[in-house]
């Protein structure tokens, strides 16, 4: 028994000594891993403005949470509010950390992502020229569109760009609008055959009772990107994926789909949803079997899905 208790008052001072040790350890590393943290900053910083300098500022009032640091530079030429983000986007697990600044007159003038692990290709888009040109030369109350095809990643970014504004506007002393994000506009792609082969997508329908139009309704189902996975998306993102299910309404005497109603979206959120909205769905309307679809560019897969069942709906009527 009393070699137990010694043996538990030796670990318990094991553990004080070594927990004393690493507490001190953090105490002298956390200060240079601050300093290299600023140093890096700092590099960017001087990119934007070899003559400014720059330190930090007060960020407390940020109620997003998405502020990390705030920096007020300035030179004999301008004055820059320059902001660290960390914002979540469509990888949960890990954040987007960005630069955002501003000019003395509104201006963006900075937009640099420090990190991120978002889809390649997709979220990872956030950090290409294509999304970084409609940031940059922006004034503080202009609104800035997500990506096509990157909604969750890019929204995020936005939010956190709205956030620095706001903080811009708090230690400039300027009014700054609350904007909100903007949807991104429906783009097209390649066209599909009604009469293609859709096997992959597995699509089902069952017939439903008539409309109040006496049109006929089928329940439909199909798997999606995420289900058939053909380049390993289903393990890179970590989303549970389910099948797609539509409503399809089609006039009995013309064979024309009248309408689709989405019942339920099992694919990927943020990239192949804009296949599932009200505009492209629309689009089916009026189509037969023998009908060319145009699909979504960036949600090729989600809209085909949509296509393999309103075509397994047109068949139960041919």
């Amino acid at each position: 028994m009393k070699k137990t208790m010694y043996l538990a008052c030796f670990l318990g001072i094991l553990c004080a000594i070594f927990g004393g040790a690493i507490s001190y350890v953090n105490e002298l590393t956390a200060p240079i891993i601050a300093q290299q943290a600023m140093a890096a900053e700092t590099a960017i910083f001087k990119e934007l403005d070899s003559e400014a300098t720059f330190s930090e500022i007060d960020i407390t009032s940020d109620a997003s949470g998405f502020i990390k640091k705030g920096y007020y530079g300035k030179s004999s030429s301008n004055e820059y509010y320059i902001y660290s983000v960390s914002v979540v986007g469509f990888n949960t697990g890990s954040s987007i950390d960005f630069i955002i600044g501003f000019n003395k007159s509104g201006d963006v003038v900075l937009y640099n992502v420090i990190s991120q692990q978002e889809t390649e290709g997709i979220g990872s888009r956030v950090t290409t020229e294509e999304f970084s040109s409609t940031v940059l030369n922006t004034k503080i109350n202009d609104s800035i569109s997500v990506l096509s095809g990157a909604t969750v990643s890019s929204s995020a970014v936005i939010n956190g760009i709205n956030a620095a504004k706001a903080m811009y506007g708090e230690s400039a002393g300027v009014a700054v609008e609350t904007q909100e994000v903007e949807a991104p506009s429906l783009n097209l792609g390649e066209k599909v055959s009604l009469n293609s082969e859709f096997n992959e997508f597995k699509a089902e329908c069952t017939q439903n009772e008539n409309d109040e139009e006496g049109n006929l309704v089928f329940a439909c189902s199909a798997r999606g990107y995420g289900l058939i996975d053909p380049t390993g998306h289903n393990a890179e993102s970590g989303h549970e994926y389910s099948k797609n299910e539509i409503l399809v309404m089609i006039n009995a005497e013309t064979k024309e789909v009248v309408k689709i109603e989405k019942v339920a979206f099992g694919d990927t959120e943020g990239i192949g949803d804009v296949a599932f909205g009200e505009e492209y769905l629309e689009i089916f309307e009026k189509a037969t079997i023998d009908s060319e679809i145009d699909t979504v560019t960036n949600a090729t897969w989600s809209s085909k899905s949509v296509a393999s069942m309103v075509q397994a709906a047109l068949k139960m009527v041919e």
